[in-house]
Parts: C-alpha cells; structure tokens; sequence
C-alpha cells in the first residue's frame, strides 16, 4: 500500500456553476489523477472527508462519485483501510470472439509471460474421457500454467491433452510458449475450432493465492473445448481469471428483425 505525498488534485475544483452534475465532476478529477499517474495503481485515496474538506463538497457527492469508479473498475475498496486504485482492466482484447487463452498468447507475446506450474501424465477420469473422446483410463497430458499480464497475474491455465496425441509433450520447454502453437509445430496438430463457456466465480484459496488475490474475489471461469477440422477433441481446458484484471466485450452485427 502506497500513499499520496501531496494534494494529487492541486488546482482542480468543482463548480456549481459549471453545469455538470457535482460527483460527475469529482469523478473525472480522480480519474485524470490516476490516469497523469499522479494517484498510482496501488495508492489509497484520500478518505471521504478529506475529499469533502478539499473540494467543497457533501458526503453523498464523494460516495457517488466513488461508486462510480468503483463499478468502472477504477477504484476497490478495503474495509477499514480505504479507497485504492484499481489496475485498470484488460477490455476484451484477451476474450475476443474466436480466440482463446493460447491464441491469445500469440497475439499479445511482448506483454505476456507463462509460467508451468505442474505437469503430469494422469488417468483421465469419466467427465474429462467424455469431454476429449476417450476410452475410459486413457492416459492424459495435464498442464498448470499461470498466465502474466505485464508482469501481474492474469490467469490459471489448465489444460488437457490426450497422451497418444503428444508423445514428448511433458519432456518440451513450455515456458513463455503457446500450446497452440507447440502443437501446431512440434506435433503438426492443427486446432480448427474452440468452444467457450463463460461463468462468474469466486476465487478459491488456492486460486487466490497463485493469482496475489484474496480468497472469494470475483473471478472468471472460461473453459475451453479445442477441436479438429473434423470436430474430433483435441485439448479441453479451464482458465481462472482475476476478475478485477478483465472485462467482457462482445461485437455483432444483428440480421434483419433481430429484436433487442
């Protein structure tokens, strides 16, 4: 935890006269602040009454205009510590229609890093033969990575292969690398098509800690079913994301009649 040396908002007012409703201004003084770095990731705010003392205003503008930035995902708070500011969330650009965790890792290499927590050759169980297609006790290629964004965690990354189809796998550096592509490359698996469902979850415990979150944080749960040009299963996975570190953007053109 940080905190600001000196007034970050020296200058800024709010006015009565300016036509803009009070906790709107405000909000946009904060977020300038942040955004000038003057109010860094991390730093706590000034509390509610040193706001109200420093830009004239009641208690109800400065919680407004906190909850605003709050549910834009600019601000968290702790309770009985204060008001931090939030890291801004990655928008859609890692959950685009058609991609995936791993295609994702190729499109944004410079920012993202793989750690492999876990690796292991298991008996897959009935849900996840069902799920890739198997007989039940094949054998299956499981990995545990932790995706990094810029250096913080972004991600758990679980993934399952069966084992016929990567002889080597659990022997090949896969740090800092897509299994996408090592598929493609080392093992001349192609993925055609990936299924995603998408839930909201609280983090668990151990979820929690590998992501430097706190246990029963919203998160979201993305698993991911990766198919041939055939349809056949090739690599079933799930992927836990820190729930403050990504948003949600989808784009559709509606056909004609498409109701709302």
């Amino acid at each position: 935890m940080s905190t600001l040396d000196s007034n970050p908002f020296a200058g800024a007012t709010v006015s009565r006269s300016a036509g803009r409703l009070l906790y709107r201004q405000l909000a946009d003084i904060l977020v300038e602040a942040m955004e000038s770095g003057r109010c860094p990731v991390g730093s706590v705010l000034p509390s509610e009454n040193e706001l109200c003392r420093l830009f004239a205003v009641s208690r109800p503008v400065v919680r407004q205009a906190l909850d605003v930035l709050s549910q834009e995902g600019r601000v968290y708070r702790v309770h009985g510590k204060g008001t931090f500011v939030a890291e801004r969330k990655l928008d859609s650009l890692l959950m685009q229609v058609g991609t995936g965790p791993e295609r994702d890792t190729i499109r944004f290499r410079d920012r993202l890093r793989t750690r492999l927590l876990e690796r292991e050759l298991l008996v897959a169980d009935l849900e996840l033969s069902q799920r890739l297609a198997l007989n039940a006790g094949a054998a299956v290629v499981r990995l545990l990575r932790l995706r990094l964004l810029d250096g913080e965690p972004l991600c758990l990354l679980e993934s399952y292969v069966s084992s016929a189809l990567v002889p080597g796998l659990l022997e090949r550096d896969l740090e800092d690398r897509s299994l996408y592509e090592v598929l493609e490359t080392s093992f001349g698996i192609t993925i055609a098509d990936i299924t995603r469902k998408i839930e909201a979850a609280n983090l668990g415990e151990q979820d929690a800690d590998l992501l430097r979150a706190n246990a029963g944080e919203a998160g979201l749960v993305v698993t991911s079913l990766a198919t041939a040009s055939n349809g056949a299963p090739l690599e079933w996975s799930r992927a836990r994301y820190r729930g403050d570190r990504i948003a949600l953007t989808t784009h559709f053109s509606p056909g004609a009649g498409a109701g709302a």
